[in-house]
């Protein structure tokens, strides 16, 4: 499952900056507020996330909501984090991994929706 996540490619020829983050970890308006302070653009830059993408913060499900926009928009790219690893291990077997997931930060899943629930999270990181 995971081959797909240990060769990223991303042709920047276009590109003026690249920024590289990683360990957001759900505080998406620290993100923001970063991007914001080095004049962010999403026309001319790139910014590559190095996972771990959601969990411990308050806006775990956001940053995927905006993760998904801006990733389809083509300036942000992402890799597979342990976190996202144990949402999605959680979510295609809940019985067998979702303890894990609440452990290490997952608890915002329990928050969420019904409808939010059956997102497919999978998608997010191109896994199927």
């Amino acid at each position: 499952m995971l081959d797909k996540h240990l060769k990223l490619e991303i042709k920047a020829n276009n590109m003026k900056r690249v920024f590289v983050v990683s360990d957001t970890h759900g505080c998406l308006d620290i993100l923001l507020d970063t991007l914001a302070s080095v004049n962010f653009s999403t026309t001319d830059d790139l910014l590559i996330i190095n996972g771990d993408l959601i969990d411990r913060g308050q806006q775990s499900f956001e940053m995927l909501e905006w993760y998904d926009r801006a990733n389809r928009e083509g300036w942000c790219f992402a890799t597979l984090g342990n976190h996202e690893h144990m949402l999605i291990c959680a979510y295609e077997n809940p019985s067998d991994n979702t303890y894990i997931f609440y452990a290490n930060g997952g608890q915002w899943f329990k928050s969420l929706s019904t409808a939010d629930k059956k997102v497919d999270f999978v998608k997010f990181f191109g896994t199927k």
